[in-house]
């Protein structure tokens, strides 16, 4: 039996429909996944290998032009058909297999590459934030730092000058105590020789006593005069009259000599209440440089230790900023890649279902064709069987 040109024209186009089927699947994984992906490129190896073993355009059209040629069964031209739609139907089912295991690498893989970026963007956040406080610290710590240390010069300034101030005042204090000192030895070596007028003969003058003197005594008597003059507590010039009178009368008064010796008397109590009191003065000036001294230095104690301290925070805080840039520099390259790795895998593993997408609806529509074809034919040779039989 003779096939027409239509029949044979039909059965070329829908081999042809199949073979441009099978040639649109190509398997995409997504780069980095984490699973093995071996098993699934030898699915995919041994899926392209089907594709290759079923005949091509040109075989299927010459193996079914043959058979209807050398008047072969019908049956066998019908098995072929059925022989192809099952084909494509065992690559559709491996397809789909490999579509399921692609699907769930690019759950995982997406899921993966998501997590990396989420993490890496908290970590970054956390680095961040960690790096504003130690720059917040540094910032408070460098500025304490700097009153720290202005403060001590301040106070070591002032240790310096109250330490000059204080020399000076005992210098001074050093000086007077030996004036009155110096004053109170002259008033004692004086004075007996004034209480010694009292034994004297009323008729001696006070001249021929001084002129029987040693010349220390004659001395302290002048020193004597001096110190009358200088210490205004009693009246200099009622001493002075005093003395001339004794010095002009040709005698000495016994009333005189009393008058002299309790003026003496009254000086000597006056330099050593002055004595007493530059004394006092000075110990008092000595408690309050000590005291204010010990504040000052118990304060520069204390500021040296907060130095200390400051600049182990100082430290600490740039140690913390270079910490935490190093985490940034880190996380922001893993986030950077991770996002990257994640659109480059969204992309193939979309481009990926689209295309399994479109190859099973090709092979679809290439069975659903096949078939209503071999419909057709079995009806077309049933038809002319009918009608040869009635010839």
């Amino acid at each position: 039996m003779r096939a027409s040109s239509t029949a044979l024209s039909i059965i070329g186009l829908a081999v042809l429909a199949v073979a441009v089927s099978g040639a649109s699947i190509r398997r995409v994984y997504p780069r980095n996944a984490l699973v093995a992906l071996h098993t699934q490129e030898e699915m995919h190896a041994q899926l392209k290998a089907q594709i290759k073993a079923r005949p091509s355009f040109t075989e299927f059209v010459a193996i079914v032009q043959n058979l209807l040629q050398t008047n072969a069964p019908i049956d066998k031209v019908y098995t072929l058909f059925d022989e192809l739609i099952n084909e494509v139907n065992q690559e559709q089912f491996r397809h789909d297999e490999m579509a399921y295991e692609q699907r769930a690498q690019c759950d995982e893989e997406l899921t993966y590459r998501k997590n990396e970026v989420n993490e890496a963007t908290i970590a970054l956040g956390k680095a961040t934030e960690d790096k504003d406080i130690c720059e917040g610290e540094l910032s408070k710590a460098q500025a304490a730092y700097a009153i720290n240390v202005l403060v001590q010069k301040t106070k070591e300034r002032e240790l310096k000058t109250l330490d000059e101030i204080r020399k000076a005042e005992n210098d001074l204090f050093l000086e007077r105590q030996k004036e009155h000192k110096e004053a109170l030895r002259v008033i004692d070596n004086a004075l007996p020789l004034v209480k010694a007028l009292l034994g004297e003969s009323p008729k001696t003058s006070f001249i021929q006593v001084m002129k029987g003197q040693s010349s220390v005594g004659a001395s302290s008597m002048a020193i004597l005069v001096g110190l009358f003059a200088t210490h205004k507590s009693v009246s200099y010039g009622r001493v002075a009259q005093i003395l001339a009178q004794m010095t002009e009368s040709p005698e000495i008064k016994r009333e005189d000599v009393l008058r002299l010796i309790q003026m003496i008397n009254n000086l000597r109590q006056n330099i050593e209440n002055s004595l007493n009191e530059i004394t006092r003065v000075e110990n008092e000036a000595v408690e309050g440089y000590t005291r204010t001294t010990g504040d000052i230095q118990a304060l520069l104690d204390t500021l040296k230790t907060q130095e200390k301290e400051l600049t182990e925070i100082i430290d600490d805080s740039n140690s913390c900023i270079a910490d935490a840039d190093a985490t940034i520099a880190v996380e922001s390259t893993r986030k950077r890649e991770s996002q990257s790795i994640l659109e480059q895998s969204e992309v193939m593993c979309t481009t990926s279902e689209q295309q399994y997408q479109a190859a099973s609806k090709s092979r679809q529509e290439a069975i659903q064709l096949y078939r209503q074809i071999l419909e057709w034919l079995k009806d077309y040779f049933k038809k002319n069987s009918i009608i040869e039989g009635n010839q």
